[in-house]
């Protein structure tokens, strides 16, 4: 499984042996998918727009998806907004539960 920190300009790769580690790998021009970690918030729909966006302005990624996860937080209004902006960008967003 493969999530992606564009602002930052690496990805990070999850392997699992062992143990599962991360590792933070430089983006190349082969990858072709996005997945963001998606709130709602300013900081990840930044990153969503800039891995739709073309390049230069963009990562000018072909798929992006997004995840977001229910953990309990006080206020569902930020699921509703994850989905509002995914929904008007028309990326896929996943809701995984964590309670």
């Amino acid at each position: 499984v493969r999530a992606l920190q564009p602002a930052c300009g690496f990805r990070t790769v999850w392997t699992v042996g062992a143990a599962v580690r991360r590792v933070l790998v430089p983006m190349t021009a082969t990858d072709t998918s996005a997945l963001v970690l998606f709130s709602g918030g300013q900081d990840s729909t930044t990153c969503l727009f800039w891995a739709l966006a073309p390049p230069p302005l963009g990562g000018g990624f072909g798929r992006v998806e997004a995840v977001a996860f229910r953990y309990g937080q006080r206020h569902a209004v930020e699921l509703v907004q994850a989905a509002t902006i995914a929904a008007a960008a028309g990326v896929p967003l996943h809701v995984r539960s964590l309670e």
